[in-house]
């Protein structure tokens, strides 16, 4: 059985002497506890309680998928089996129900039904892909349709399976969107950090790193710049450093992330 917690979040009609065998409840007084404004908001007879959960799982550092299927059965036991498998699950019946959640773009992964009413699975993927909300999705359809497949791997799907799912594609599935959805974090991540030391350097200093990442030598920073090159060599030393690079290439690739190009043409060029 692999390492997992359930987090079971109670409201006011739970008895008082439950408990469970494995995983985590959360009692109603804990709720409030811990974000009695929340609480207050939510009230005690709304679907949306379950944000407590999440906002345990999140301190836990559980991987949080979301489940999107208008058949209630199916959510179900997809969120049992996903439970099991370590995973926090919420679930939802329609995928405009999933985009008004705030919670939208915090997921690792979504599994969805890819012939939702009211809004297809391929609908939420391309408005995921519209609002810059990047959230890998694993579709499941009971409709044997090739080309439908085809056009959703092609629009950025991780992978689309029949129903009645197998277990370990679908896990399997759903660990390769977790993976993306990580390296995509670390790479905003990276990209933020970025720009924050580029955004650190003074103005001078931020014309060297765009010359010298184009491939100009000093001499032609500093005839561009109209510099002396010691005064360019003490530059790029203080922006080097000051970018956390260790050589010529480590700035060109930052530069290559940062998207920064020289504005003007330049006339002098190394022979």
């Amino acid at each position: 059985m692999p390492d997992w917690e359930l987090v079971v979040i109670g409201d006011l009609k739970t008895p008082k002497d439950y408990k469970l065998k494995r995983g985590i409840y959360v009692t109603p007084e804990e709720q409030e506890k811990y974000d009695k404004k929340l609480s207050d908001a939510i009230g005690w007879n709304c679907i949306q309680r379950r944000n407590f959960g999440l906002l345990w799982a999140n301190e836990m550092n559980a991987d949080i998928v979301a489940v999107v299927d208008d058949d209630e059965r199916v959510r179900e036991a997809l969120a049992f089996q996903l439970n099991t498998a370590g995973f926090q699950v919420v679930s939802y019946s329609f995928a405009d129900e999933f985009l008004a959640s705030k919670d939208a773009s915090d997921f690792e992964c979504v599994v969805a039904d890819i012939f939702l009413p009211r809004m297809s699975g391929l609908e939420l993927l391309a408005q995921l892909s519209e609002t810059g909300k990047f959230v890998p999705i694993v579709f499941i359809t009971g409709r044997g349709d090739l080309s439908i497949g085809v056009h959703a791997m092609r629009a950025g799907a991780v992978d689309v399976l029949e129903k009645p799912v197998d277990d370990e594609a679908l896990l399997t599935a759903i660990k390769r969107g977790v993976q993306r959805s990580r390296a995509r974090r670390m790479e905003h991540a990276q990209r933020f950090d970025l720009e924050r030391r580029f955004r650190s350097l003074p103005a001078r200093q931020r014309e060297v790193f765009t010359l010298i990442t184009a491939g100009l030598l000093n001499k032609q920073v500093g005839a561009e710049l109209g510099i002396s090159e010691r005064t360019v060599k003490v530059h790029r030393e203080r922006l080097r450093r000051k970018m956390g690079a260790d050589s010529p290439a480590e700035l060109a690739r930052m530069a290559g992330i940062l998207q920064i190009h020289p504005v003007r043409v330049l006339s002098a060029r190394p022979k």
